[in-house]
């Protein structure tokens, strides 16, 4: 069993995982021990889908801790924002970075629990973003326990890279207003019914291969 687990969704960004693992391992290590690393890391041509990659990271682990982290690769937070917010255990869901209010993306520690609650996030967001906002909205409609806002950019490193993929393509556009009009009340529709549609409930990937990087940290490739 371990107290910590650190899922990484990923897709080529090798530099920036090699930077991750060389900076943060030990000082997870001190803080959050015992711990693992799972990468979770997309294989096939399609749009990248984190919230997916997330769940299988979860599902893979969720009988062997109680606190889980979703970690995006290219965020260094500092050493002292690890020792005093990544170890707090007060709320369901700990904002650690995120982008905005409305968003539960970046760097999040939730309990098994409200994972669960939530049935995970949406499998059917591919491409960059809307899928943390989606996040939120699942967690506010079950009345979890979310902490503030405690983003502070002075307190994280981020990783430069040259991809154009956040850019919302007219889909992504589609699905964020769908997202938006159905938790905002907009759409009469039963909510609950929505959460249950698409998540851990109706999971289905393949694991194609497995790596041990080092004592802390497994890489598990798959398709999805």
């Amino acid at each position: 069993m371990y107290k910590n687990i650190i899922l990484i969704p990923y897709r080529n960004r090798k530099e920036h995982l090699e930077q991750f693992l060389k900076e943060l391992v030990y000082l997870f290590y001190k803080y959050l021990n015992p711990f693992k690393i799972i990468i979770i890391e997309q294989l096939n041509d399609k749009k990248f889908n984190r919230g997916k990659l997330l769940n299988i990271g979860y599902h893979l682990f969720k009988d062997s801790s109680k606190y889980f982290f979703h970690h995006d690769v290219d965020i260094l937070p500092n050493e002292k924002t690890i020792e005093t917010l990544y170890i707090c255990e007060n709320y369901d869901i700990l904002r650690i970075y995120n982008g905005h209010n409305s968003s539960l993306g970046g760097i999040v520690k939730f309990t098994k629990e409200s994972f669960e609650k939530i049935n995970g996030f949406p499998n059917y967001i591919w491409g960059w973003g809307i899928e943390d906002r989606s996040f939120y909205y699942r967690c506010k409609t079950l009345n979890l326990n979310i902490s503030n806002n405690f983003t502070d950019k002075n307190n994280f490193r981020f990783l430069k890279h040259s991809s154009n993929s956040y850019i919302l393509e007219g889909i992504k556009k589609n699905i964020s207003e769908e997202e938006n009009n159905i938790f905002l009340n907009k759409i009469n529709i039963n909510k609950l019914e929505h959460i249950l549609s698409s998540g851990l409930n109706n999971l289905t990937f393949e694991i194609v291969f497995k790596k041990e990087l080092n004592q802390f940290t497994t890489l598990f490739q798959v398709n999805i």
